[in-house]
């Protein structure tokens, strides 16, 4: 997956956002320094920049919500969210106003077939598949944002903007698709079986963060679902902008908590009439739990911020911002409510056997205040000054970035029930230890000495602290007793481990079944505690009650992990008593997800959720079979073409096996049609190269078969060879499919001579095959094949125009091309057959301009006889008469000579048909006994070529029909050319010819023809016996 390098961090924890490199304003990064000193909390002191090395001996793709710590190398689950390269500039070229009637969404977002053709195209190598997820991820996240300004431009309740939001909100779970697609399969796919069977690590006592770690690499199930919560979070972050306008800095810029009770309080206080005030009673103190405890309520307008602030924590939570959930907090005077969102993070101190040299300790080791029973009784709250301190560690959840350094910024805060005592910050480099800590206590006590006089004077104030090494050293000791301050010792812990974890757990767990406090407050402990039904109390979509489920799972095998393995130094908190006894799985997680009430209210079935379902289950087969029952319903473009190459990642990792192949084929070929439908041929062409062998032919023959421009024919061609589609192939399949369209009925019974613009078509077709020389021997046997039917229905003018349009060297390429490739002349069975017929048809149609010629010179062109003038004309008329004869025998002499000449033409050419040499007319020369029998049309063999000598069963049935019409019309315009030219001699001896078994003609006759054939000897030989000559054209003695 892909690696995002750091930039060099700036030493200032304000200038970046503590789950990562986000720069702020100016006026944030000042502010940042404020709430940051406001809310840096931690007893041990220690905060340390330092850096560190990969602990583990295998990195992990998964996430690790539970364990930010920087002893372990984190690696990113998702690709990178590139920012689109479309801004608003672009967008304002043409208002949205008026693109509102043609619902410009739908459109524009056409370009991602093709850039999904881009990107598959320049990711061919096996290596680079998650390179082509991450940009199949970019494009969409590009149209994702493009769209949501266009959305967002749109006039209000624009009606033709509908089809827009589909698509948006298809092409926004499409980017979560391949967002989850990459980030599952990197990790199934990793070769980890150096770790997944490491024992336990040896270290006793071991950490929480060790014991959670071990629990990731050795169990798949919690590591993937772990991926599941980051993708799910990750989703909602990148959604948080647009879907969550309920900000609370949008309603004030505060930093006092519930400011409108506290003057209310202080106008009380003061004696201040407060008209607006109204008739309820409101809390009499501000702490977190006054209004519980009073039973009394905020101000209306404090309520009313606490709700959208608790609303906007909860999508921060939700989103996997919970150091964004923290800060906003800390921004509104909750600083109270942020620690408490520390409590989840799970403890880790590096250094549990050389105190001396301290590395920085990861995670809230006081996850919450611990009041046992009697601990606090001797003392008065009021006099106690507690030390609180937090250490934020800049770098990210190990789900979402490589680190290769790590920055500990530490502060410490005194406070007691009045507020700040005192507060600073641990210089960088410097190390906590005895004698800085003893500084630190005399700058303590001069605070207290300036802020709290009456304590200090009465020496009623009290030091609370932890048993971190620096505080129990002797110095420290001494120190405290010489100036007789009273310390108020905290629940031991050990260093390895987090210390009122499971207390911690008890109390958010009491919290988010709490009925009386809000649903959002109830959720956000809920979610970070693992109380399921208090999240999903407010989870209204698919993607919120599935991260809620999913949460809850990943929090209970860890909770038991942690249980059976830590070592505490006293009995654990027992677990709440409705907690769940059993773990869930992922597949429990969705069957619980399909029966929630939110989900079922949603219409109808989310295509893209089904497909994240089967995904995250890994169940390809039942993805496949679900999405097939889908193509049976018509699937939108868009999810159709996501389909496609979701098919083609998992055929290329090796999750397609040879039983799913037809349904991934059946898939490839819906997205073929649909690109045919577009006519984009540059995508037909790339997905026709993703099928079968046997339907690419079949496929890109179809679409080309509607293609008539010569350039678009070419570029088509061009393209199909460069995907390396077999072009031979697909030319012979779209010439053959095209001859025989609309060819229902039996061409023998169709009597219509005129050529149609159906005709035409098929006519045109054979330019497929005169691009490439080497297909001229198909381009000849498709011609001769249309010509039989042409001829068949008598079409003879459609049948020359076919002639006429092969080239007229075609024979010669052949024989050249031939003899190229084989070293010999002589050509093949199949190629010399068809070579044959070609030269048949050409004589025929010579035979038939020959006869054409002949009979319009004796029938239009004869001249005609003058008229003689009436008895008793004048002399000028004679005259007239005898100049007009003898032009007219010159006319006759001269048309005679002319008739003579083409009827030895016309004659000769008719015998050629007759007496076609070797075999005969339209007869074989030649046998191919190789040529196997088939029953298709297309001449297609089991691989799917169409091969160029593949017998078509029909041609020998239409050769013969051909020969029973022609032969016996040829015969018969012989016979009235040699009859009208009183060769009656030669006209009876084609009964010979006819006869004659060496060319056999008698069996193209019909008795019909046979018939008419005898009647017209008949009167031929009376015309010979009126001449003085027998029936045979000899004269008679």
């Amino acid at each position: 997956m892909h690696r995002v390098r750091h930039s060099v961090r700036d030493d200032s924890l304000a200038q970046l956002v503590s789950s990562g490199d986000v720069m702020r304003t100016p006026r944030q990064m000042s502010l940042q320094k404020e709430l940051d000193a406001s809310s840096v909390v931690d007893g041990t002191m220690d905060g340390i920049p330092t850096s560190f090395s990969p602990a583990l001996p295998r990195t992990t793709p998964f996430g690790l919500s539970l364990m930010e710590s920087p002893s372990l190398i984190m690696e990113d689950v998702t690709a990178p969210v590139h920012s689109t390269v479309m801004g608003d500039a672009t967008l304002d070229v043409t208002s949205a106003a008026l693109l509102a009637d043609d619902d410009p969404g739908v459109r524009a977002t056409q370009v991602l077939f093709s850039e999904f053709i881009n990107i598959m195209v320049a990711h061919p190598s096996e290596t680079q598949v998650w390179e082509e997820l991450e940009q199949y991820e970019r494009v969409c996240c590009q149209q994702v944002d493009a769209l949501a300004k266009l959305i967002r431009k749109a006039p209000r309740h624009c009606a033709n903007f509908t089809n827009t939001q589909k698509v948006y909100q298809q092409l926004l779970s499409e980017r979560n698709t391949w967002r989850l697609l990459g980030s599952l399969y990197s990790e199934r796919l990793r070769d980890d079986t150096s770790t997944k069977d490491s024992p336990m690590m040896d270290e006793k006592p071991t950490t929480d963060l060790n014991v959670v770690t071990h629990l990731y690499d050795t169990n798949r199930t919690v590591r993937e679902a772990q991926i599941v919560i980051d993708w799910l979070e990750k989703n909602a972050a990148d959604d948080f902008d647009s879907k969550f306008y309920d900000r609370v800095e949008y309603f004030g810029d505060t930093h006092i908590a519930w400011e409108n009770t506290l003057k209310t309080l202080k106008n009380e206080n003061s004696g201040v009439i407060q008209p607006l005030k109204g008739s309820r009673p409101l809390v009499t103190s501000l702490d977190p739990d006054s209004s519980l405890r009073q039973g009394r309520p905020l101000h209306d307008l404090d309520q009313e911020d606490e709700m959208r602030l608790l609303r906007c924590v909860f999508a921060h939570v939700r989103s996997g911002q919970v150091a964004a959930a923290e800060d906003l907090c800390i921004k509104a005077g909750h600083q109270w409510r942020a620690a408490t969102l520390e409590g989840w993070r799970l403890h880790h101190d590096p250094n549990p056997t050389d105190p001396s040299q301290r590395q920085p300790i990861a995670g809230n080791p006081y996850r919450i205040a611990v009041y046992e029973e009697g601990l606090f009784e001797p003392y008065a709250l009021s006099r106690v000054v507690p030390a609180f301190r937090k250490g934020k560690n800049i770098h990210r959840r190990r789900s979402q970035i490589w680190m290769s350094e790590s920055l500990k910024c530490g502060g410490d805060v005194f406070f007691d029930w009045k507020g700040v005592v005192h507060h600073e910050f641990v210089p960088r480099g410097q190390t906590v230890n005895k004698e800085y800590y003893l500084e630190f206590l005399k700058r303590l006590r001069e605070a207290v000495r300036r802020k709290r006089p009456e304590a200090w004077t009465n020496k009623t104030w009290m030091l609370h602290h932890d048993n971190a090494p620096a505080h129990e050293s002797v110095l420290i000791r001494d120190f405290v007793a010489k100036h007789e301050t009273t310390i108020v010792p905290r629940l031991p812990y050990s260093p390895d481990l987090a210390p009122a974890k499971d207390v911690w757990k008890a109390v958010a767990w009491r919290i988010a079944s709490d009925e009386r406090l809000p649903v959002y407050e109830r959720a956000i402990y809920g979610a970070l505690c693992g109380h399921l039904q208090s999240v999903l109390s407010v989870c209204n979509e698919w993607q919120d009650v599935l991260w809620a489920y999913t949460h809850t799972m990943v929090d209970q095998w860890v909770e038991e992990k942690l249980r059976a393995a830590a070592t505490h130094l006293r009995p654990l908190h027992p677990l709440p008593k409705d907690f769940p006894e059993e773990k869930l799985s992922m597949k429990g997680v969705f069957e619980a997800v399909e029966c929630s009430p939110e989900v079922q209210k949603q219409q109808g079935k989310n295509p893209y959720h089904l497909l994240q379902k089967y995904l995250i289950l890994d169940e390809v087969e039942t993805l496949l079979q679900e999405a097939h029952v889908w193509l049976g319903d018509g699937l939108a473009p868009h999810l159709l073409r996501c389909l496609t190459h979701l098919v083609l990642f998992l055929r290329r990792i090796g999750r397609i096996t040879q039983e799913l192949e037809h349904l991934c084929t059946d898939i490839l070929e819906a997205c073929v049609k649909e690109s045919i439908e577009r006519g984009d041929v540059e995508q037909v062409a790339w997905y026709t190269s993703v099928l079968p062998m046997w339907l690419q032919v079949e496929w890109y023959a179809r679409f080309l078969h509607n293609i008539t421009d010569d350039h678009h024919r070419r570029h088509a061609l061009q393209l199909a060879a460069t995907v390396n589609l077999d072009t031979h192939a697909i030319t012979s399949a779209v010439v053959t499919n095209i001859r025989l369209s609309s060819n229902i009925r039996d061409p023998e019974g169709e009597m219509v001579s005129e050529t149609t613009a159906e005709d035409r078509v098929k006519i045109s077709a054979i330019d497929w095959l005169l691009y490439d020389p080497q297909q001229r021997v198909e381009a000849l046997r498709q011609a001769n094949a249309l010509m039989r039917t042409f001829l068949i229905s008598r079409k003879i003018g459609a049948t020359r125009a076919l002639f006429n349009k092969i080239p007229s060297d075609s024979v010669n390429v052949i024989m050249k091309e031939h003899e190229a490739e084989s070293g010999s002349s002589n050509l093949p069975p199949h190629a010399a057959n068809t070579v044959r017929e070609y030269f048949c048809i050409r004589t025929f149609l010579d035979a038939q301009d020959a006869f054409t010629d002949w009979f319009d010179h004796y029938h239009q062109k004869r001249p005609t006889a003058p008229q003689k003038p009436a008895l008793g004309s004048g002399f000028s008329q004679q005259v007239a008469y005898e100049q007009t004869e003898q032009h007219y025998k010159g006319d006759m002499e001269r048309w005679n000579h002319t008739l003579k000449l083409i009827t030895k033409t016309a004659s000769d050419r008719l015998y050629n048909v007759l007496l076609f040499p070797e075999g005969g007319w339209l007869m074989d020369s030649v046998l191919d006994d190789q040529e196997p029998e088939v029953t298709g049309v297309s001449g297609a063999d089991e691989s799917g070529e169409v091969r160029p000598d593949t017998p078509e069963p029909n041609r020998a049935h239409h050769l013969s029909v051909l020969r029973s019409i022609y032969i016996p019309q040829v015969t018969s315009l012989l016979q009235n050319i040699l009859h009208s030219t009183q060769n009656y001699k030669e006209c009876i001896q084609l009964a010979d010819i006819v006869a004659s078994e060496q060319h056999q003609l008698y069996k193209a006759f019909g008795s019909g023809e046979l018939q008419r054939f005898l009647v017209k000897l008949q009167e031929t030989s009376r015309e010979l016996l009126d001449r003085n000559c027998d029936a045979l054209g000899y004269p008679l003695k």
